[in-house]
C-alpha cells in the first residue's frame, strides 16, 4: 500500500527513516489480520447492555489464553473464530512462527505460541 508523509508520522521521524522522500510504496504481498483492542465501558455499560469502547489506532493480533485440554494450535483457531469470525478448517495448516515467554508480572509470566496461517493453504 501507499503511505504518505502527512498520515502516518511526525516530520522528525518521517526524515530519519525516509529521509527526504514524499511518499513510501511497501509492496510485500502479504496481508496481516489485525483488530482493534476492545474492553467493557463500565461506566455506560448496565446488567442487561455491555457497552465496549475501542482504543483508536492501537491495533493487535488475535489473542487469548489456551484452555484445558486444548491445544496452542486449538486455541489459536478459537481465539482467530472468536475476535474476527474467521472460519479456518477443523485441522488447519499452520506454521509456528515462535515461542515467547513474558517478563514476570507480579511472579506471572505466559508463554505465548505465534503461528502463520495463509489464506492459499487453508482454503
Amino acid at each position: 500500500g501507499l503511505t504518505s508523509r502527512d498520515e502516518q508520522l511526525p516530520d522528525s521521524r518521517w526524515a530519519t527513516v525516509f529521509g527526504d522522500a514524499d511518499e513510501v510504496v511497501f509492496e510485500s504481498g502479504w496481508e496481516v489480520l489485525m483488530g482493534q483492542r476492545e474492553v467493557v465501558n463500565h461506566l455506560r455499560s448496565t446488567p442487561g447492555n455491555v457497552h465496549l469502547m475501542r482504543y483508536p489506532g492501537e491495533f493487535v493480533f488475535a489473542g487469548g489464553t489456551v484452555d484445558k485440554g486444548e491445544s496452542p494450535l486449538t486455541a489459536a483457531r478459537r481465539e482467530l473464530v472468536e475476535e474476527f469470525g474467521l472460519l479456518l478448517p477443523e485441522d488447519p495448516v499452520a506454521h509456528l512462527l515462535n515461542i515467547r515467554q513474558t517478563r514476570p508480572v507480579k511472579n506471572t509470566s505466559n508463554v505465548m505460541f505465534n503461528f502463520v496461517v495463509t489464506a492459499e493453504e487453508n482454503p
